[in-house]
């Protein structure tokens, strides 16, 4: 089994450099939507980029509504080249 490793930070790391959209990013995309999915939600303002640390790294809101109450998750995916992918939420409040 992995060991646990944190997550990256909610704005990109100091070795992190954006990048556009490209292939590498889609199994992160797949699990971001189903997520939003899930959560009746929408994925938004989505961020790409590459870091040395955490390889493929893509950051997007998710808004959704609950009990007639609107909310917003950040998540944030991560992944190297492979099947391997991590995935950290919080919500975004107060």
């Amino acid at each position: 089994m992995d060991s646990f490793l944190c997550p990256p930070p909610a704005g990109a790391a100091a070795d992190e450099v954006k990048v556009s959209d490209s292939a590498a990013f889609d199994i992160c995309k797949q699990v971001i939507n189903t997520l939003a999915s899930r959560m009746n939600g929408k994925a938004t303002e989505q961020h790409y980029s590459r870091s040395k640390q955490w390889g493929y790294v893509l950051r997007a809101k998710i808004m959704f509504e609950r009990k007639s109450v609107p909310g917003t998750a950040l998540a944030t995916c991560w992944t190297n080249p492979g099947p391997d992918v991590k995935i950290a939420v919080r919500m975004d409040c107060c």
